[in-house]
């Protein structure tokens, strides 16, 4: 609706200013009676200037001034009228453009390219030529307008969509959606598939060209959906687009840079994606999710050490769902951290009654290894719970810590003790460095928890 105003409004004025054409009507009637009035008494004011007979009438000499007034009026307004219409004809074309363009880039915008594709469309059936869509998303923009500003952020968009346009065939449509997102609508012959295929890779190839800012480069890429209708005949513009947002989803989720046809498939995973969020949100509040304890031996003595806690989720409409399944969704929507800190919170309070030379371990994800309060969470928890901070080992990935390592909360690196074997796959940090006056009862370096970094792929 916003987009329609100034063109609304445009043409709202052109049409209040042709209907002053009747200025002009005015203005011709007065030259009408001008010529009828003129040809009665300019006769008569020859004649009296020439002495041989009386002036005119002053009634008819009245009108015709009159007539001539409204000619000059008329004729006046109808130029000026002229000037503004032509003025708001600029204007209409122009408020049409910008509600059909993007204004940073000049491509078609989001309601432009509906329906300019289900002209195309129309046009390819009765040729008996196809039409595909393809949906492109510029990976990791966000971090070239948090590292160099939203003008830098602008200027690869602007050249993105210059590179698009030179590599686009004849005819092709080019849209940007919004955001970093781009579309382009294509006719091609459905007995030469490829093409759109050539076309996708070099899309891949052009965007990944490093782009100078402010002189240095800027790396990016793109991830690309393509829907057709040589695929779905009955598509309409709104369709293919929706598949190829998916397409484009699928290939992001695939590992980015990199191309995919739509295929229905991607639709019923997407569907059972959304069902997992919802899924794991309401799980969260219902309680569905449980510590799993997993024994620890001791491989010298085969003695039981202790126990890792694991998460199992039962879901009343889903079943039992694999954690390596909605541990990296609950990661991705932002709720890992509360979905732990339940978990940690329920295994504490059931590792108080084992015996006490038994531990606890814990596997915390790289999200929550970000988060600065981390550490003073975990303390409330063991301080609330009464468990032996000494007996819960906290452990994380090898991998996990190289990419944390400067923002993790866990402290520094515990030194091995002297004439100890190094355990592979195991090293051990000091977990806490709350300061004297904070948990007084933890300040014993004995009576902290350890963390412990290790090769297997251990999570929540």
């Amino acid at each position: 609706m916003h987009d329609e105003t100034p063109v609304t409004e445009a043409r709202g004025h052109l049409r209040s200013a042709e209907r002053d054409l009747v200025a002009l009507g005015i203005a011709t009637a007065a030259m009408l009676l001008f010529v009828g009035t003129g040809g009665s008494v300019l006769p008569q004011v020859l004649n009296a200037w020439s002495g041989k007979g009386n002036g005119p009438d002053g009634l008819l000499v009245n009108a015709l001034l009159l007539n001539i007034a409204l000619i000059i009026f008329g004729w006046r307004r109808y130029s000026e009228l002229q000037r503004e219409v032509n003025e708001r004809r600029r204007a209409e074309a122009q408020a049409l453009q910008l509600a059909q363009t993007d204004a940073l880039t000049g491509c078609l915008n989001r309601r432009r390219i509906g329906s300019a594709t289900a002209a195309l469309v129309a046009s390819a059936r009765t040729q008996g030529r196809a039409v595909a869509t393809l949906m492109l998303d510029l990976d990791k923009f966000k971090q070239v307008n948090d590292l160099s500003g939203h003008m830098a952020g602008d200027s690869v968009l602007v050249e993105v969509a210059g590179r698009l346009r030179e590599i686009l065939p004849e005819g092709a449509l080019l849209a940007r959606l919004g955001g970093d997102e781009f579309a382009c609508t294509i006719e091609y012959d459905p007995r030469h598939p490829n093409q759109v295929d050539r076309l996708a890779a070099r899309i891949i190839e052009q965007v990944a060209r490093p782009i100078r800012i402010d002189g240095n480069d800027a790396y990016i890429t793109a991830s690309v959906g393509i829907a057709s209708t040589e695929h779905a005949p009955e598509a309409d513009d709104q369709l293919l687009l929706h598949h190829a947002d998916i397409a484009m989803y699928h290939s992001k989720q695939r590992g980015r840079n990199r191309y995919f046809w739509f295929e229905g498939s991607m639709e019923s995973e997407l569907r059972f994606r959304n069902e997992l969020e919802t899924g794991i949100r309401r799980g969260i509040a219902a309680g569905e999710f449980s510590p799993y304890y997993q024994q620890q031996i001791d491989l010298e003595t085969g003695e039981l050490v202790g126990f890792e806690m694991l998460a199992r989720w039962h879901s009343p409409q889903l079943g039992s769902v694999s954690p390596e399944i909605f541990i990296p969704i609950a990661e991705e929507i932002g709720v890992i951290a509360e979905l732990s800190e339940l978990l940690i919170r329920r295994a504490l309070e059931d590792a108080k009654e084992w015996d006490e030379s038994l531990s606890l371990a814990v596997n915390i994800s790289p999200i929550q290894l970000r988060d600065p309060w981390f550490a003073q969470k975990l303390l409330r928890m063991l301080v609330e719970s009464g468990f032996p901070p000494h007996r819960l080992d906290i452990e994380i990935t090898e991998s996990c810590l190289h990419e944390n390592i400067v923002h993790c909360p866990l402290g520094h690196h515990q030194p091995q003790k002297p004439g100890r074997p190094h355990q592979p796959g195991r090293l051990r940090h000091r977990l806490f460095q709350p300061g004297p006056a904070a948990f007084p009862a933890l300040r014993p370096a004995q009576d902290r928890p350890q963390l412990r970094a290790r090769t297997g792929r251990g999570r929540l």
